[in-house]
């Protein structure tokens, strides 16, 4: 949308060497993106269809969400993470945190401390500040 919004640019001059009419092609995806079908909200997936629309469809799109995996039994039980867990939750729990991200080599154990946090918020062991939160993996090579 943005890159033929103002009918100027790479984008809109390719387009209209090509043939095509960039009002026509604004309308139509204006027209798409507005749309939602009515057994499928826009912003779900089809495995979500059935709940309500999303306000992170690209987070939801890119990302596997840990805690719905941790509600239906999905993830295996995580033993002996305790002190890592609890440190990632005083980080997340502090009032100022700017993105708070794991980093770290293949096979350390980010994902096994994502996938507990996960539990843990599923299972209400973990302060009020978190209790209720969605935690998600990012696919960063999908990204790109």
């Amino acid at each position: 949308m943005g890159l033929v919004r103002e009918g100027e640019g790479i984008a809109a001059g390719v387009l209209e060497s090509l043939g095509v009419n960039i009002e026509r092609v604004r309308g139509e995806t204006t027209r798409i993106l507005n749309q939602s079908s009515p057994q499928q909200p826009a912003g779900t997936t089809a495995s979500t269809g059935a709940r309500k629309a999303s306000r992170t469809p690209t987070a939801d799109q890119l990302g596997v969400e840990l805690t719905e995996a941790a509600r239906s039994g999905q993830l295996d039980p995580i033993v002996g993470r305790t002190t890592e867990l609890e440190r990632v939750v005083q980080i997340l729990s502090r009032r100022t945190k700017n993105n708070p991200v794991l980093i770290g080599e293949p096979g350390v154990g980010k994902t096994a401390i994502a996938e507990l946090l996960a539990q843990r918020i599923v299972s209400g062991d973990v302060p009020e500040t978190l209790t209720g939160k969605r935690l998600l993996t990012l696919d960063i090579g999908s990204l790109v």
